[in-house]
């Protein structure tokens, strides 16, 4: 019941979230991705992907809770992993690219750890 409820809740906010990025977002109040650089597209991509992803992959949802919530942030490690890769390929901004670098690493090492703990869930 309870794991059938996270579900529910965690696959309503990612609908919510997509619902907002595609009606309240810049790109449809009319700017478009004029005057966005290669790097702001890149990201935004990223973003609006991993949204339908998680949306679309209703797999986690019917497991139990701790191996959808291990899936789940695994995923959004990932989205995090390929941001950082944009910002390291197209950021100008030396902080922010080492924040990153220091980022990416960390999300790697934690993906790793959520699919081993994530095996090891019913």
């Amino acid at each position: 019941m309870l794991s059938g409820l996270v579900g529910i809740v965690i696959a309503t906010s990612f609908q919510a979230f997509a619902q907002h990025s595609t009606t309240n977002h810049p790109m449809k109040s009319g700017m478009g991705m004029k005057g966005m650089d290669a790097g702001a597209k890149a990201l935004h991509k990223v973003m609006m992907d991993s949204a339908k992803k998680m949306i679309a992959d209703t797999k986690p949802m019917a497991l139990h809770t701790d191996k959808a919530f291990a899936l789940l942030m695994a995923d959004h490690h990932r989205s995090a992993v390929q941001m950082a890769d944009i910002e390291l390929k197209e950021g100008k901004s030396p902080q922010l690219r080492a924040m990153a670098k220091q980022m990416k690493s960390a999300q790697l090492k934690e993906i790793k750890e959520l699919r081993k703990l994530a095996s090891s869930q019913k």
